[in-house]
């Protein structure tokens, strides 16, 4: 009886070694989907912080501007950007020069910074 249940269970051992059971797909039929899952999870990976004080939105360049100590930060905007202000939703029009920003960037096809999140606090005012 214990042979019987050891080769059993070495049988299913074998048998689920030889599958790929990941996403229940057998084989090597989907190699290249994979690897296009592999890429765009790489992609959503590589989002780093920012934060800043806001120079400008130049909604025609789709672009908002950071001032820097010695050089401007350009972080491009898409359709697809969530902009908070004051933690509630908002569009990037209601972004005004002088406001600290932060969020998360990435870098586009092209190598520039492009915005994933925008997040905006009232300018603080002296006391």
């Amino acid at each position: 009886m214990k042979i019987r249940a050891m080769i059993l269970s070495g049988t299913l051992v074998l048998c689920a070694a030889a599958a790929d059971v990941t996403k229940g797909e057998f084989g090597a039929a989907r190699e290249g989907e994979k690897t296009e899952r592999k890429a765009e999870a790489k992609s959503n990976a590589r989002t780093y912080p920012f934060y800043g004080t806001l120079d400008a939105v130049d909604e025609k360049k789709k672009t908002v501007t950071l001032k820097g100590k010695q050089k401007n930060r350009v972080i491009l905007f898409t359709s697809g950007t969530r902009v908070q202000k004051d933690g509630t939703n908002a569009k990037i029009q209601e972004l005004l020069p002088g406001e600290r920003v932060s969020g998360s960037v990435r870098k586009n096809a092209e190598g520039k910074e492009e915005a994933v999140t925008i997040r905006s606090a009232p300018k603080k005012t002296a006391q």
